[in-house]
């Protein structure tokens, strides 16, 4: 055998640093390694998706709602939209779940744009019939669909929760230039609502905020109704209320940015950090614009859900959903999302 093809010493297993490339990495190394990092969790995403649509078309019973199994079509399609599936992943089965819970729920537009998909591919004789009767179906239906289904896909970031894939009331943001992780988890944790929660009454309800504003004095409370709530103290010459219209109103790819005095106008439960929890990945801000829904985030696998829905899987395993991690510190619940 030729000693070329073996080297002379075996190189000892890198230690652990936590990140994925060392830190003597140069640029294009980091890309690369950035790159596959986002490769590999869209497919954990959909895999760890997919297997909820596969038991809903393999199995004879499911124990999914008609909800999660729409929301998490949803999100696969939304994930397939521009690339072709993983091994595995059958686009026929995700379309086929969505058009199907669709009509149960009423949305029949997306059923019947998911069926209109779906008979354009090329499907198995077994599935060519159903399919067909299907489309015939359908056009006795109206052409509309359930606003309370599909409310908030246009309104927030996008960004679902894992375990119904519902998708959570946050909208993403950015830094401003110049600052650091370590100072925005300052600013941010310098706010206190010790004093709000101390004006809850017993049933729940705070005494209310006054606010003042260029036309007077403005009272508001708690339990105002989701969209009262979204846009508190809008049109007023409150900051916070300004950056909220921008969050609302903002693109992917313009996102708002976030200076030291807004962070410092925000509360810890207010916002929710997705670490990478790898070199060269930048973190994600996102603020919650509902203040009854509370967000966790894994800070294994940076996967974020419902915090009443997690808690519920979590006394059947304690664990995290996705990743599987056992450590107990690595779920952030909702007063600790700032990590």
């Amino acid at each position: 055998m030729s000693p070329a093809l073996y080297p002379a010493k075996i190189p000892q297993k890198q230690k652990k640093t936590g990140k994925l490339y060392p830190a003597e990495s140069n640029v294009f190394e980091l890309a690369n390694a950035r790159k596959m990092y986002e490769l590999n969790s869209n497919k954990a995403d959909i895999y760890y998706a997919y297997h909820t649509i596969y038991s809903f078309i393999k199995e004879p019973f499911t124990t999914h709602h008609p909800e999660s199994v729409f929301n998490t079509a949803r999100f696969l399609m939304q994930k397939m939209q521009f690339s072709e599936p993983p091994p595995g992943v059958f686009k026929s089965f995700v379309l086929w779940a969505m058009a199907e819970q669709a009509t149960k729920l009423g949305c029949f537009k997306v059923a019947r744009r998911a069926l209109d998909e779906l008979a354009s591919l090329k499907l198995a004789p077994s599935w060519q019939d159903k399919v067909d009767l299907a489309c015939i179906r359908i056009r006795g239906k109206p052409l509309s669909d359930k606003d309370e289904m599909l409310s908030g896909e246009d309104v927030f970031t996008g960004v679902r929760s894992f375990i119904n894939f519902e998708v959570l009331p946050i909208v993403e943001f950015e830094l401003a230039p110049g600052i650091a992780r370590e100072e925005a988890q300052a600013l941010i944790s310098k706010f206190s609502s010790a004093g709000a929660s101390n004006q809850r009454g017993p049933s729940g309800r705070h005494g209310g905020n006054e606010s003042n504003t260029r036309s007077g004095n403005m009272l508001t409370f708690d339990d105002e109704d989701d969209d009262q709530t979204i846009g508190r103290h809008m049109g007023s010459d409150d900051p916070l209320a300004d950056f909220n219209q921008k969050l609302l109103s903002a693109t992917s790819d313009n996102l708002p940015k976030a200076d030291r005095n807004l962070l410092s106008l925000l509360s810890a439960d207010q916002v929710v950090v997705q670490h990478s929890g790898y070199h060269g990945v930048a973190d994600r801000y996102f603020r919650v614009m509902m203040e009854d829904t509370m967000v966790v985030v894994c800070r294994a696998c940076g996967r974020m859900f419902a915090e009443e829905d997690l808690e519920i899987e979590y006394l059947k395993k304690p664990h995290c959903v996705f990743c599987r991690s056992t450590e107990a510190d690595d779920i952030l619940w909702a007063c600790n999302t700032m990590g």
